[in-house]
C-alpha cells in the first residue's frame, strides 16, 4: 500500500498517530506500508474516509484518489440528478413506463 505512505506523508503524519486516528497500532500501519498485511475492511473504509480517498487508491490499484461516487456525481448535470432522484422514487412499474417514454422521446432525436 505505497499510496498509503505516500499520502500519510502528504499529510505530515507518522505511523503512529494515523494508527491512533483509525484505531490499529503503529505496528500494523507499518505492516500496510510494506505489503506485510492488509487493513480489515473496516479499518479500510476508515482510512478512506480520514484521506477521503476511495479504497482503489490506497489498494494501489488506481492513481486516482477521488472516491467513484464523487466521480460518477461530478459528471453530471444538475437536472440529470434531479432526474435519477425523482426515478429512484417511483415504484418499478412506473419506472418501466418511464424508460419507454425516454426511449419513445430519444427517437424522435
Amino acid at each position: 500500500m505505497q499510496n498509503l505512505k505516500k499520502i500519510r506523508l502528504e499529510k505530515k503524519m507518522n505511523q503512529l498517530n494515523l494508527g491512533m486516528k483509525v484505531g490499529v497500532d503503529q505496528v500494523s500501519i507499518s505492516a500496510y506500508e510494506i505489503g506485510k498485511s492488509y487493513p480489515s475492511i473496516h479499518t479500510l473504509l476508515k482510512l478512506c474516509n480520514l484521506f477521503h480517498v476511495s479504497s482503489d487508491f490506497l489498494l494501489d490499484l488506481t492513481d486516482t484518489r477521488t472516491p467513484v461516487n464523487e466521480l460518477v456525481i461530478n459528471n453530471f448535470k444538475s437536472e440529470e440528478l434531479e432526474f435519477l432522484e425523482l426515478f429512484r422514487r417511483i415504484p418499478q412499474s412506473k419506472k418501466e413506463r418511464a424508460i419507454g417514454i425516454l426511449i419513445g422521446l430519444s427517437d424522435n432525436y
